[in-house]
């Protein structure tokens, strides 16, 4: 026998998962140590990921179920949480520390909290038919309902591939498609128009990067983006070292019609020194240079962007983004792992050799030397 301090989750199933359509198994929720209720629920489950499928732990996402039929769906809370149909568990394996997503969540919450929009995380371990999975990360899911905004003009966008078009150098001459959620490396998550694809605000946001002359960029920008979200998005993948996240794994979000365009961060597991693959990422270099968009809003200076941004980052640097108060959270998320044996039990179930205390180490060395990059980058500009 063998207790966790950590919450667990027990799917049961007769059937094998695959990346769409969710198959229909059963979910239980157990909470120790909390005030928060624990869950049982019909679900609908499906694989996660595009590569990371590959990997011999995978993740998983699913939809809370009224009952056994599967389009039945139900929005449910969880660890107080706000309700939603959807959710996600990370399998988190390719991250030495296992917490590179979360903690680069709730930085990104942090640096303003009545404004930014994030998503929640917790560590668990996960049970498959009685079979013992490991640690994951259960995340809240970027949806309209996440949004609180399913009856407005919403539309939201994810980047999910690498290219010329996500990362605003190119605006194809055709006219993007009605009848299909892919485009040009984006896809349509939601739409206010529920009878159809809705591009028609994405496609003059990237009309905007790429096409208009100088002077109606500079004369448009409050338009089209939300600047202030700009500026600390461009801070916060360069505060993280998150080279995965400048052009692809964004969410490109609008309220409605009247208001621009912000950004979402998500899967952020290429950050804190390390690639995708766990590799080290070097050497350093400041993040996002090869988009277009984010190279003509400081070439041009709308708005005084340069100065502003100068401004945003030296003022993080005397409050969230002190040496001290980071090096304080990354040993806040290192102590909830190192106070249970979930790392020797990951290790003994996925044969990983994971090493917390050298994987601190590394991180806090790559801070130190990202602080001194950033520090002359910014003031400089």
């Amino acid at each position: 026998m063998r207790f966790t301090v950590l919450p667990t989750i027990r799917i049961v199933s007769h059937n094998k998962f695959k990346d769409d359509p969710k198959s229909l198994a059963r979910v239980t929720v157990y909470a120790p140590n909390s005030q928060i209720d624990g869950m049982n629920s019909f679900i609908g489950i499906e694989l996660r990921g595009a590569s990371s499928q590959k990997n011999p732990k995978t993740s998983y996402g699913f939809t809370f179920l009224e009952d056994k039929n599967i389009d039945n769906k139900i929005s449910k809370s969880l660890f107080g949480w706000r309700e939603n149909e959807d959710w996600i568990l990370d399998a988190v394996y390719n991250d030495q520390a296992k917490f590179r997503n979360k903690l680069s969540f709730e930085i990104w919450e942090a640096m303003n909290p009545t404004e930014h929009i994030s998503i929640k995380s917790k560590f668990v371990e996960l049970y498959l038919n009685n079979n013992y999975l490991g640690l994951y990360c259960f995340n809240e899911q970027i949806n309209a309902e996440h949004l609180d905004l399913q009856n407005s003009e919403l539309c939201i966008y994810k980047a999910v591939a690498w290219d010329k078009s996500t990362i605003f150098k190119s605006l194809s001459t055709n006219q993007p498609p009605r009848y299909t959620d892919l485009w040009d490396g984006f896809q349509q998550k939601y739409s206010y128009r529920s009878e159809r694809v809705e591009w028609q605000p994405l496609y003059d946001l990237r009309d905007w990067a790429v096409n208009d002359s100088d002077q109606q960029f500079i004369e448009n920008a409050n338009t089209f983006v939300d600047l202030e979200n700009i500026i600390d998005y461009y801070i916060f993948i360069n505060l993280i070292g998150a080279f995965d996240n400048h052009g692809k794994n964004m969410f490109w979000v609008r309220p409605n019609a009247e208001t621009p365009f912000s950004i979402i961060p998500w899967d952020l597991d290429s950050s804190w020194g390390r690639d995708w693959d766990s590799k080290p990422l070097l050497p350093l270099r400041i993040v996002s240079t090869d988009n277009a968009l984010f190279n003509r809003l400081l070439t041009l200076n709308p708005n005084n962007f340069k100065t502003r941004l100068k401004t945003r980052w030296n003022n993080l640097r005397m409050t969230l983004a002190t040496t001290t108060n980071i090096n304080r959270l990354l040993n806040n998320q290192f102590e909830q792992l190192m106070k249970t044996d979930v790392i020797e039990m990951e290790n003994i179930r996925w044969g990983q050799g994971l090493d917390l205390y050298s994987e601190r180490t590394f991180i806090q060395n790559w801070l130190g030397e990202q602080f001194d990059l950033l520090d002359t980058y910014f003031n400089t500009l």
